[in-house]
């Protein structure tokens, strides 16, 4: 039985806790100062987590974590105000950033409406039944963005077998990735339905088959690789992760900020625009799965850094960024900070958890 919290900063906390992060690594810590006043500290995962290129998922975490506290805090008629943000890069490369907030009472201010959907947003990665999105719904997640954001949208069947396409060709890299190896390790927890801070196995979406492949694979990189190179292993979970649910959806889409973000603060300022779209997308009644790793991997290229010690991983990353960027007609792709999917489905049956807060909270709180 989790412990219940003891005060409204802890109950906001709380609440604020359930923003998504990359494999649910929950990448960060509380400090309460005292009854209005806390900090947050948020240490990125580069240098254990191929994607989390420089540092750039985490500080997009922090900022849907931060947009989830102002959203929690006015449940309580709160309002939030950021006094400090400080970054300190440590010996890996990574960084850590503190930001600290102080809470104000505000007796009149509304509940925000997104309130009721924190705990209910969900990644959902199976296929999406084939339905057209009411258009009411696409004004709705377009007006959800902050002035100065887009979104580009990939609606007709012959888009998303495009965007399938490329999806897959970015799955195919990144399983043959020997640096990627230990994330997918350390991202899966097997045989669980539900999961504290990974994802269960029962969440990612594929066939028991497949699942029972999947792990005896995973236990060595050895296995991984000898699967890649005789029997075609990533082809049976490219097709069940990737290729199905991609053509299975009502759309896929790219959130582009207004520049591209060179700072820090400017992430995490798009990590809020971004977890707004996705509780409208939650209240709206959709399901959503993120598709960085294309992303992602696009970007390493685009931005000529070295992700991988294979010459060959480097050189297709450079024709997924080139071809990426074709099927999207677009050459801002530095702008874009989100890319994902979106359609009808159920919610899932299985799903990542969240820590206990007592287990976020630093140990001088």
């Amino acid at each position: 039985m989790q412990n219940k919290p003891q005060t409204v900063l802890e109950e906001i906390l709380d609440i604020a806790k359930w923003a998504p992060s990359g494999d649910n690594a929950q990448p960060w810590q509380f400090e309460i100062i005292d009854e209005s006043h806390f900090c947050i500290y948020s240490q990125d995962t580069r240098h254990r987590c191929i994607y989390d290129l420089q540092g750039r998922a985490s500080q997009l975490a922090l900022g849907m974590l931060l947009e989830n506290i102002v959203i929690s805090a006015s449940r309580y008629k709160k309002t939030v105000e950021i006094i400090s943000l400080e970054k300190n890069l440590l010996d890996q490369g990574n960084q850590l950033i503190k930001i600290t907030i102080k809470v104000h009472q505000a007796t009149n201010a509304p509940v925000n409406p997104l309130f009721e959907f924190i705990k209910i947003r969900a990644t959902n990665r199976k296929p999406y039944q084939l339905k057209a999105i009411n258009p009411r719904h696409f004004e709705h997640l377009e007006q959800s963005l902050p002035e100065g954001y887009r979104l580009i949208w990939f609606k007709t069947l012959k888009q998303r077998l495009a965007v399938a396409k490329i999806v897959f060709a970015a799955q195919g890299i990144a399983l043959t990735t020997p640096e990627a190896f230990q994330t997918h390790v350390d991202a899966i927890e097997w045989d669980k339905q539900f999961s504290e801070d990974r994802i269960p196995s029962l969440a990612i979406g594929a066939s028991k088959p497949t699942l029972t492949l999947m792990k005896w694979a995973m236990q060595s990189w050895q296995r991984i690789n000898f699967l890649n190179t005789y029997l075609l292993g990533t082809l049976m979970p490219r097709i069940e992760l990737n290729l199905l649910p991609a053509i299975f959806s009502s759309a896929h889409f790219l959130i582009f900020a207004p520049k591209k973000n060179d700072t820090a603060e400017e992430q995490i300022e798009s990590g809020r625009a971004v977890q707004k779209f996705w509780l409208t997308v939650t209240k709206l009644g959709l399901q959503l799965q993120p598709q960085m790793s294309t992303l992602i991997l696009s970007q390493y290229a685009r931005n000529n850094i070295t992700f991988s010690k294979t010459a060959r991983q480097i050189a297709l990353a450079k024709t997924l960024s080139e071809n990426f960027t074709a099927v999207i007609s677009n050459t801002e792709l530095d702008q874009a900070v989100f890319f994902g999917r979106i359609g009808y489905s159920t919610f899932p049956t299985a799903r990542s958890l969240r820590k206990e807060l007592k287990l976020l909270l630093n140990s001088s709180s």
